[in-house]
């Protein structure tokens, strides 16, 4: 039976319906040890956890972890509403659909109690149910290129391997032949993952559509396929739904972690940087309501070089060095005026003393960007967190010839998916407006 434990990001883990940080009532030391390794070698450049002495708190991380039998999930707390686990679910699925670009059949799955299990439960559940109807119709068929020695001879003469091979055969003709199956890569990665998702899953329906479509593969090899190898395939846009079927089965040959513990051990990973979810997520909204926020271009993670050359002093050299720096979000206003967004997914409070917890970092970052986009008069600087207890919309007047710096509040504690018109009036007078935005009900 599968322990699972519950955390949520830049916190502890509920322990009786309260928030714990202590290490030692949840994990034994060895398994302390092993989660600590495990949470810096999942992510690049970063920790899903940071340790104390006897203290564990999870960082910007969110998702689920699966080693043996124990699944850690990691929740964002800023998304609940009305403390409801379920809320912060769907919330986050909702995020993720403008963000990985895979639909989620998000109002099904909720009126289903789908976002009962967890993240890694309800991604497998879509993949099987996808891949299930999907394979009753039809697998996707594709020209696959063959390079064989063959009793016969078919395609076009390998001339090369046909000499190499000398007097070793002479009844063998070295062919190269395309042919139209539906064993190729596409089909080989879907029976790959479901293989590997079948070892994870503890919910029975999607464990039963799994075997299925199995069983609908039956023809296609057997065929271990890595992430890398999927990067240089380009997958048609006549597979239709298969296209956003890879795309899940991508997201899970990333994730799946087979050298986590032992062979017959079943281990995944699913995690997302709650940073980057929020920059995402906020940038696909606006660019998809342009037109509602006076919006006229959506430019995301726009390059400018920081750094052109650098000289060594010592040994006299100069070199060109392009060290770039880059703006979370540039939108160009339908009145010509522009926007640069920086966001940051951490709280930030009323306290004037603690500085609203806006670090110096924060402000030097982008009036950074303002200065190297050469802005004028006729634009704006935001800071954008996500909303806490109550709303902020604040103006830091900043000294010499910069630009004020606004920072502002987005509510997400409501539910995002009816939420969108309330978004959209909430962001427009962030952007639209020097005054205090309207106020959405949480």
């Amino acid at each position: 039976m599968v322990k699972r434990s519950t955390f949520f990001e830049h916190s502890g883990y509920l322990d009786d319906g309260k928030i714990s940080r202590d290490l030692y009532g949840l994990f034994s030391r060895e398994e302390a040890l092993y989660l600590h390794d495990l949470s810096k070698s999942l992510v690049r450049g970063g920790e899903i956890f940071s340790f104390g002495m006897n203290t564990i708190n999870a960082n910007n991380y969110v998702g689920v972890l699966r080693y043996g039998r124990r699944e850690i999930e990691i929740l964002p707390k800023l998304l609940e509403v009305k403390q409801s686990r379920n809320s912060i679910i769907k919330n986050l699925m909702y995020m993720l659909e403008y963000t990985t670009n895979i639909d989620h059949g998000f109002t099904k799955l909720a009126s289903q109690g789908a976002t009962e299990g967890t993240i890694l439960e309800i991604y497998i559940g879509l993949f099987a149910k996808k891949l299930f109807a999907l394979g009753r119709k039809f697998l996707p068929h594709a020209y696959v290129n063959y390079n064989e020695s063959l009793k016969y001879k078919r395609g076009k003469l390998d001339l090369p391997k046909q000499l190499k091979s000398g007097n070793r055969d002479a009844s063998k003709f070295h062919c190269e032949y395309d042919q139209y199956n539906d064993d190729n890569i596409v089909t080989q990665t879907l029976k790959y993952v479901t293989r590997e998702l079948i070892k994870l899953s503890s919910n029975q329906t999607n464990r039963k559509h799994l075997h299925l479509a199995l069983q609908r593969m039956s023809e296609v090899a057997d065929k271990k396929v890595t992430t890398s190898e999927l990067q240089s395939i380009s997958i048609p846009r006549s597979f239709g739904e298969y296209v956003e079927l890879m795309d899940l089965a991508k997201m899970f040959l990333a994730n799946l972690r087979q050298d986590l513990a032992s062979r017959n051990a079943s281990n995944a990973a699913v995690v997302f940087d709650m940073n980057v979810v929020f920059e995402q997520f906020i940038t696909k909204f606006i660019e998809r309501n342009k037109n509602k926020l006076g919006v006229k271009e959506v430019y995301y993670q726009q390059p400018k070089r920081l750094v052109s050359s650098y000289q060594d002093l010592i040994q006299g050299t100069d070199s060109k060095l392009a060290m770039q720096t880059f703006t979370d979000i540039l939108l160009v206003m339908k009145d010509g005026s522009r926007v640069i967004i920086d966001t940051k997914y951490k709280i930030i409070n009323k306290n004037e003393e603690q500085k609203y917890n806006i670090s110096n970092n924060d402000i030097y970052q982008i009036t950074t960007y303002y200065d190297l986009h050469k802005f004028d008069g006729n634009s704006k600087v935001i800071l954008l967190y996500p909303q806490s207890k109550s709303q902020t919309h604040i103006r830091l007047n900043l000294l010499g010839n910069l630009p004020p710096v606004y920072v502002s509040t987005v509510n997400l504690h409501q539910d995002l998916s009816k939420a969108s018109e309330v978004l959209c009036e909430e962001l427009g007078g962030i952007l639209n407006s020097t005054s205090s935005p309207k106020e959405s009900a949480a």
